[in-house]
């Protein structure tokens, strides 16, 4: 009985290497398959991006020109600190980076009340400096170490972030008095 068996499975193998085979010659009976390729089709929407909303320039009178409204940029910033770029963003948001090494101010300033300065952080100290009669809101994770200070003065927001280490309350109040010498 298991030579029966073991003769039907290796008959049965050797027949299905048979049909299996290659052979070089082509079988009339199967149809040759060729493959057709289709294009995509041509879009006749134009290819969209976005455009950058950000906008750099070289010298502040080039920034100033071209904006609708007047600003003024701060006169004192600490010792150290060097103008790296200068910027619009949207075409509405004026932005001032400076940097001492790994230390950075950001200013921004727009017309408008909202918050501006792009810092959405959570900080542990929340305060308010009064600077004659604005109100500058600062937060910090350090009692007299201010991250971010915003206020507003006659229809235009202004904001201070200050990026690595913080700076403290004189230093920050300084920096806005001399927004508005005239």
């Amino acid at each position: 009985m298991n030579k029966f068996i073991i003769t039907a499975v290796c008959a049965v193998m050797a027949l299905s290497l048979v049909g299996c085979g290659n052979t070089d010659e082509k079988s009339s009976s199967q149809p040759e398959v060729t493959p057709v390729v289709t294009p995509a089709p041509e879009s006749s929407e134009p290819d969209v991006q976005i455009p950058n909303p950000i906008k750099t320039f070289e010298t502040l009178e080039e920034l100033r020109s071209s904006l609708s409204f007047a600003f003024t940029v701060p006169a004192f910033v600490p010792k150290g600190y060097e103008v790296e770029q200068l910027s619009i963003i949207d075409e509405t948001l004026v932005s001032i980076d400076c940097k001492n090494g790994d230390d950075a101010i950001n200013y921004r300033v727009s017309q408008g009340i909202d918050d501006i300065s792009g810092d959405f952080n959570s900080y542990e100290v929340e305060g308010t400096i009064n600077i004659d009669d604005i109100i500058v809101a600062t937060k910090g994770n350090v009692e007299n170490e201010i991250s971010v200070a915003t206020f507003t003065n006659e229809g235009l927001t202004y904001s201070l972030t200050f990026k690595e280490k913080g700076l403290d309350t004189e230093t920050v109040t300084s920096i806005v008095e001399s927004i508005f010498v005239a």
